[in-house]
């Protein structure tokens, strides 16, 4: 009786491990053709240094100082496994009449210069500006047009302004409540949140499949 007893519970014991090992089986079907949530995403971007005729209102930023920049903004970025890699780094001689229209936060005609040099199009996926002034504003994006505008005289580190911006360019809006958060307008916060991660990856992978 002892070992029927013992027989039936080894049986058990092993229909019920069976059970379990195909559970896991299916609850794994797929992941090899899904996206894994922590697999890194590469955004190529392009940074525009931007000078004026005779070097009036140039920037002053150098090469080295963007590389920098992109550096600080990875690791903001970086926990939400997000890269963003300047892959060209230009300075750009603009028309005066363009630049003063910038400096008073007018961008279209820049734009539309960049524009006619096929600078604003190739095999990037976002083209940050880095410009003398932009209309008072530390930054400004403009996600339509994949575009983000930085000025040299930011009031909060530039590196965090660049990374601030760059979340609207992937969907995220503003956050009024923690200054502690990357998308909190005016501050030096870096965090970022499950949600605005979530969506920023979903953005992002859509930056990367040029859609």
């Amino acid at each position: 009786m002892t070992r029927i007893s013992h027989n039936f519970n080894k049986a058990a014991y092993t229909f019920t491990l069976i059970i379990i090992l195909f559970a896991s089986e299916l609850s794994h079907a797929g992941d090899t053709d899904s996206e894994p949530s922590d697999s890194q995403i590469l955004i190529n971007v392009s940074a525009i240094i931007v000078d004026g005729e005779k070097g009036k209102n140039s920037s002053i930023r150098k090469t080295d100082d963007i590389e920098n920049v992109f550096s600080r903004v990875n690791q903001i970025w970086s926990g939400a496994f997000i890269k963003f890699e300047p892959r060209s780094i230009i300075r750009l001689t603009i028309p005066d009449d363009a630049l003063s229209e910038m400096i008073n936060g007018n961008y279209s005609p820049f734009i539309k210069y960049a524009s006619k040099l096929n600078l604003l199009t190739g095999n990037y996926d976002l083209t940050v500006i880095y410009a003398h002034k932009i209309g008072g504003m530390n930054g400004r994006a403009m996600p339509s047009e994949k575009l983000v505008f930085i000025t040299d005289y930011p009031y909060v580190e530039d590196y965090r302004v660049t990374s601030h911006e760059i979340g609207h360019i992937l969907g995220l809006g503003h956050n009024v409540t923690d200054p502690e958060r990357l998308m909190y307008s005016g501050s030096e916060g870096s965090t970022l949140v499950k949600n605005e991660i979530s969506l920023a990856r979903e953005n992002a992978l859509k930056f990367s499949s040029g859609l």
